[in-house]
């Protein structure tokens, strides 16, 4: 949220109409925008939750309270075309990605992504959680491959077990790490 609010400061704008106009434009997200409850939102998913095992719409979160720590709606379709211009240098320098990639902490956490290794491969990767709503977003920058997975119902299983089963099909491992294996707390949103 302070790095929404320094965006803000610096560049004379909204946080909302900074990524529309800096980020979300040129890298032609054209579904993506900074959740507002006053909009009209055309196939806006509604969020579920069965932590006590019945489905039921989750809590309502207000979006300004998240701000750029998670108020961002998107698709699949967009974080690929995110994904595409990370490969390029038409928004970020290759030092600002090399920066933003690397590991800063003893968990691997960087500028918002976790970089570390699976199945042999070079990762960077973005889990989020918010009432209703869990993503995880890894990309195998060795292979240009990118696994986005979006799911509307959060049941206590995080997606990044789907995200790494789905890399195992990919890079042909036969099974996927548990998550009683993992050391990693962000991955435990």
């Amino acid at each position: 949220m302070i790095l929404g609010r320094i965006i803000e400061k610096v560049s004379g704008l909204s946080y909302a109409t900074f990524l529309a106009e800096r980020i979300f434009k040129p890298a032609h997200m054209t579904a993506s925008l900074l959740d507002r409850p006053e909009d009209i939102v055309p196939n806006r998913a509604q969020g579920y939750d069965d932590f006590t095992g019945v489905v039921r719409n989750a809590s309502y979160i207000e979006p300004s309270l998240v701000g750029s720590a998670g108020a961002v709606l998107t698709t699949a379709s967009d974080l690929l075309a995110w994904d595409r211009v990370l490969y390029t240098n038409s928004l970020l320098s290759t030092h600002s990605k090399q920066e933003m990639f690397k590991a800063r902490t003893k968990n691997n956490f960087g500028y918002g992504w976790v970089s570390d290794e699976l199945f042999g491969h070079k990762r960077v990767r973005h889990g989020g959680a918010i009432a209703g709503f869990i993503a995880e977003f890894a990309r195998y920058i060795d292979m240009d491959a990118t696994i986005i997975v979006l799911n509307n119902t959060i049941s206590g299983e995080p997606n990044c077990d789907m995200a790494d089963a789905l890399a195992a099909i990919l890079f042909g491992v036969d099974e996927a790490p548990s998550l009683a294996d993992r050391r990693d707390f962000s991955r435990n949103w």
